[in-house]
């Protein structure tokens, strides 16, 4: 769980606070001209969309109650 969230804040830095960036600019559109290639802000994305889906089921099971 510490991995997953730590990815998720390192690509989150990375959009916000590097944009600035000449090279990280760069990978990120190699990253977008690549869809299949194995990245970290692809990888961060897979995971919060899985947090997110994990915290509405629970918050579904929450309201059951």
């Amino acid at each position: 769980m510490i991995y997953k969230e730590e990815m998720i804040n390192i690509v989150d830095y990375l959009n916000t606070k590097c944009k600035e960036y000449q090279f990280i600019n760069t990978v990120k559109i190699q990253e977008s001209n690549q869809p299949n290639m194995n990245s970290a802000i692809t990888l961060a994305a897979r995971i919060a969309e899985k947090l997110k889906e994990l915290k509405e089921k629970s918050d579904t099971k929450k309201e059951n109650i």
